[in-house]
């Protein structure tokens, strides 16, 4: 039924209730009744009875019930189902998918631990939105389980969307401090948190943007070097990746390992120098003592040293000024102390090689030119602000504090999917960051020696301190609780048995809107390969439960 209003010519028009239905191939309708002496007021309220919307009797008792954040959670999950993080997790629904997709997303907005994860379920509607209403610690644990069998999965559906054949793969390594006693991957070694306590590693490859596809744990006392033959076997074995370039620092990609890459086919590399090679090599390259930098900030050399290798080196001036000022200023300030004086020779050996990197790579000059070859080296910095966000207040993968070692893994896997999904929507929301949308376009037709520039849009918004639709820009933070301003209310009307229930959310402001206009326009970052299979050993695997 329905209500119809029919207009009567110079006549008020005829409100009629009416009902339609299907007979034989003709819609027919029928009325019920005139309406037409009711007042507005009444047909209204008619009008919303037959919608099945409740109705209260005006002046009665209204409360508001609860509030809880919304706006937030909202983009997280728009940009989860932009990416087809449900598809990644698993192609077959089941209790833990749902209560993965709501760790990953509890990660992004506040992480910690499993007990406040469930006091944040009910403080906010990730528990709503991801429906895990009824889920304690045990439950979490319990998908954790679940969701460590599923790594070799996701990460070779990372790899099939990121990693072409002949992609240059990005590779960092870090350490976290391990808090509590009783994991086995909790050794004392190299902690790069400084703080004396067992630690675990963790060593992360990216493509060149810096967008995570693979993550893997290893015991606290394991060397970064001794990291590289197993991800050189993951990308060949698992990702079925043929032809590969490998990016790696100096201490991780040294001689020792180059010589093992050496030996596979297919296999490049992009490390650099340490300074001991840099300092041999500029001693014995030219006996006529030649300068090496006569065109620009970059010289291409070889040496019997590294056969089989081009030799990039880059003299950034910026650089070789801020070390020459601290070659002046620390030895005055040691040569106050008593008994120490100036060794000037090993002084200017160190300022000979002042603001000089020398890049190595096994590509030939058709496939990465000297610029390129800088640049996708210094891509590791990106890889670098990965981890610190893995272990900062970010996504707080470190310290650890999980006593299983598969928790301890899962853990990082997590990390590496919220981290994934906070890639692609800062790509998005970079309009509304402190970030230059177009600084790598800049970077492409720059110096790759010397820091980039701002661009004019980042100028912009430092010095106006606005945007030209009238916004502030934020910090990631800043945006997350500005979202988190958006709230979802459950309201009461009227008391005991004819109490209504309903919710409503509060309507977005400017910032809000704009923020999910973001995330919903038609961006390049989340286009990615959808038709490329799980692969092993060059072999299509099936999905597992």
């Amino acid at each position: 039924m329905y209500i119809d209003i029919v207009p009567n010519r110079k006549s008020p028009p005829a409100v009629l209730l009416r009902e339609s239905y299907r007979e034989g191939g003709r819609t027919i309708k029928r009325t019920l009744a005139n309406l037409s002496m009711l007042p507005p007021e009444a047909v209204s309220a008619l009008r919303a009875a037959l919608k099945g919307e409740h109705l209260v009797q005006a002046g009665s008792h209204f409360e508001v019930e609860s509030s809880l954040p919304c706006g937030h959670v909202r983009a997280v999950r728009t940009a989860m189902d932009r990416l087809g993080m449900r598809e990644l997790v698993s192609s077959r629904p089941c209790p833990e998918h749902d209560i993965v997709l709501a760790l990953i997303a509890r990660r992004i907005i506040k992480p910690g631990s499993m007990p406040e994860t469930v006091a944040l379920f009910g403080e906010t509607t990730l528990a709503q939105e991801f429906g895990v209403q009824d889920v304690d610690e045990n439950d979490l644990y319990a998908a954790m389980d679940w969701l460590a069998a599923r790594q070799p999965f996701i990460e070779r559906k990372l790899a099939g969307r990121h990693l072409a054949a002949g992609a240059t793969v990005l590779y960092y390594v870090t350490s976290s401090s391990y808090h509590a006693s009783e994991c086995p991957l909790a050794q004392r070694g190299s902690n790069r948190d400084g703080s004396g306590l067992p630690g675990i590693v963790h060593g992360l490859m990216t493509d060149t943007g810096g967008r995570p596809v693979a993550v893997r744990v290893y015991p606290g006392d394991t060397a970064d070097p001794a990291t590289v033959p197993d991800q050189i076997g993951r990308l060949r074995d698992d990702f079925g990746m043929a032809r590969l370039v490998f990016a790696g620092d100096c201490g991780m990609l040294t001689s020792t390992q180059i010589d093992r890459l050496r030996e596979q086919a297919g296999c490049g590399w992009i490390s650099c120098l340490r300074s001991p090679d840099i300092r041999r090599l500029l001693e014995t390259r030219d006996p006529s003592g030649a300068p090496l930098f006569t065109h620009g900030n970059l010289a291409e050399i070889t040496h019997p040293d590294f056969p089989g290798e081009r030799l990039v080196a880059c003299c950034n001036p910026l650089l070789a000024a801020d070390r020459a000022r601290m070659h002046g200023e620390l030895p005055e300030s040691a040569e106050k102390e008593p008994g120490r004086r100036r060794d000037t020779e090993s002084i200017a050996r160190e300022a000979a090689l002042d603001g000089i990197c020398v890049v190595r790579t096994s590509e030939t000059p058709g496939s990465l030119s000297a610029p390129d070859a800088v640049r996708a080296y210094k891509r590791l910095g990106d890889v670098e602000l990965a981890l610190r966000v893995f272990k900062g207040t970010d996504l707080r993968i470190g310290p650890s504090c999980h006593r299983l070692e598969d928790h301890a893994r899962t853990h990082a896997l997590l990390g590496m999917l919220a981290h994934y999904v906070k890639w692609h929507m800062r790509q998005a929301l970079a309009p509304l960051l402190h970030a230059d949308k177009e600084l790598d376009a800049a970077r492409a037709g720059s110096d790759p020696v010397t820091r980039a520039q701002p661009t004019e849009n980042l100028k912009c918004k430092r010095d106006k301190k606005s945007m030209p639709d009238g916004l502030r820009p934020r910090c990631w933070e800043g945006l997350l609780d500005a979202l988190s301003t958006q709230v979802r209310s459950t309201c009461r009307a009227g008391e005991g048995r004819t109490a209504v229930r309903f919710t409503r959310d509060t309507e977005p402001n400017a910032f809000q809107t704009r923020v999910f206009q973001l995330l919903e326009a038609d961006h390049a970052c989340w286009q990615y390969n959808k038709a490329v299979p799980g692969r092993r050993n060059g072999k299509i695997t099936r999905e597992g439960a």
